[in-house]
This record gives C-alpha cells, sequence and structure tokens, in this order.
C-alpha cells in the first residue's frame, strides 16, 4: 500500500490523512493491523509515512468494577510493516493533542489521573537515538484539545483549561508556538 494514497483511522474519532493533495474519489475500507493495546484518549498524528499515538487511556475490571488506567507507551504504525513501539512518553498522559513538523512528534498537554498538564514535549525521530525532549510549557494545563501545525508554528485550540480551583473549564483561547524563533 502506498501511504501516499493513505488515510489511516484510529479508534473511533480519529482519521488522519497522509500525504493526500485531496480527498480520494472513492475509499475502499479493509483491517489494517491491530494497535498492540487498546485505547482511547490517545494523541494521534502522521508523522513522515506513520501514524504515531501516544498515551491514551484504557479500562481494566477490578472487584467487578471498572478502572481506568493512563498510559504512557508510544506506538508507530508504517502501514506495511505494522505497528512498532518508540520511546515512552515522559509520563502517563491522555487527551493530549499531537502534531509533526518533518520527522518531529510533538504533544502538547493532556492529563493524567491526579492533574492537567502544562508540558510539551518533542521526539525527533531523525535523531540516532530519538528521545522526548521538552518544549515550552503551556500558559496553564490543557487537555482535550486539538493541535495542528501551519509552517512551522504549532497551534492548539479548544479543550479545558485547569482553574485556580483545580477543575476544567472549557479554553476559548488558540495558543501559538513558533518552533523556529523559540
Amino acid at each position: 500500500m502506498s501511504v501516499k494514497e493513505s488515510i489511516v483511522l484510529i479508534g473511533p474519532a480519529i482519521a488522519l490523512m497522509i500525504g493526500c493533495s485531496a480527498a480520494p474519489r472513492a475509499i475502499d475500507w479493509r483491517w489494517g493491523p491491530v494497535l498492540p493495546e487498546a485505547r482511547s484518549a490517545r494523541a494521534t498524528t502522521g508523522v513522515g509515512d506513520m501514524a504515531v499515538t501516544v498515551g491514551g487511556t484504557s479500562w481494566k475490571t477490578v472487584d467487578g468494577g471498572k478502572v481506568k488506567r493512563w498510559r504512557r507507551s508510544v506506538y508507530a504504525l508504517d502501514p506495511d510493516a505494522g505497528w512498532s513501539m518508540l520511546p515512552a512518553y515522559p509520563h502517563d498522559a491522555g487527551y493530549a493533542a499531537a502534531c509533526a513538523i518533518d520527522r518531529r512528534l510533538i504533544v502538547v498537554g493532556g492529563k493524567d489521573a491526579d492533574r492537567g498538564h502544562r508540558e510539551t514535549y518533542v521526539l525527533d525521530l531523525d535523531a540516532a537515538e530519538p528521545r522526548w525532549t521538552p518544549g515550552p510549557q503551556l500558559p496553564r494545563a490543557r487537555w482535550g484539545h486539538v493541535g495542528g501545525v501551519i509552517g512551522s508554528t504549532v497551534y492548539v485550540t479548544g479543550g479545558f483549561e485547569s482553574t485556580p480551583e483545580g477543575k476544567g473549564a472549557p479554553a476559548a483561547s488558540v495558543l501559538a508556538w513558533d518552533t523556529v524563533s523559540d
């Protein structure tokens, strides 16, 4: 399968068009490689010829009840070779936003069981030994937002921001990080 003509669907609400200059005229759906771990609330984006998914949540049955588990694992899907594991994210996180500039994966915000996150991390997949490096922190913790890239600037909008009381309130702001000037 040529990735330049692919639409990758990961989960119920995330579709990525990788390398498509226009929407295809017809879609021939078929099953692809199953994720190594079933998860929701993950940050997913296209990086080069791969789809990459970061963190998220899963549920485990304990004593007849469900317990939410927060994840930090990172997987990359090469449509021709299947799933592979990348370096684990620095902390558990679900509801983050992910985007990419060239082969640099950028993950912004998110939350875990205890708190929302202000952190931004970058994983350079062209490095000899890829590892997560910190980027600039958000003004406030944010989760459930979306992110995208125009040129060299990362944008995030929507979702929820932490309040002084430690709760979440809908976020109306659009934040921008110019990755070249920083």
